[in-house]
């Protein structure tokens, strides 16, 4: 959730707050778990704004908030951590010299460990790939 200004936050802070009073009113139990993306979309607002307001504004522990914070900054690599994407020159593969593959091939490997490899793919489809799997935090989790 990238926000860009503070009253942004605090329109989605406001956004946030109603999914939270939908699913209280029509949860199966009163103590059932709170559902992960409505977790989410709260740590991703303390980003912007003060873990108390948020926590404060959702009926939440601020403690439990902090708590979810902190997990998720351990499970996700820092952006600014010099892991940064390098430049890579592709070069085309002739045909029948890769076991009939043509086209590029990539191996990728992001600071959390995970990797994949593409073979054969187009420009456009790469840029794309390369993209969602370099943004992705797991993929699966």
């Amino acid at each position: 959730m990238a926000m860009k200004t503070v009253s942004q936050a605090e329109q989605a802070l406001a956004e946030l707050a109603e999914r939270f009073t939908h699913w209280r009113r029509h949860r199966a139990h009163r103590h059932e778990r709170i559902p992960a993306p409505l977790w989410d979309q709260a740590v991703a607002l303390t980003e912007v704004l003060s873990n108390g307001q948020v926590a404060k504004t959702l009926g939440l522990s601020a403690t439990d908030l902090k708590n979810r914070r902190l997990a998720q900054q351990t499970h996700r690599p820092n952006p600014a951590s010099g892991a940064e994407p390098q430049f890579i020159e592709i070069t085309p593969v002739e045909a029948g010299e890769n076991g009939g593959l043509s086209g590029p091939q990539v191996e990728l490997e992001r600071p959390d460990g995970w990797r994949m490899r593409l073979c054969g793919a187009t420009a456009g489809e790469l840029g794309e790939l390369i993209r969602v799997f370099m943004e992705s935090g797991s993929c699966c989790s």
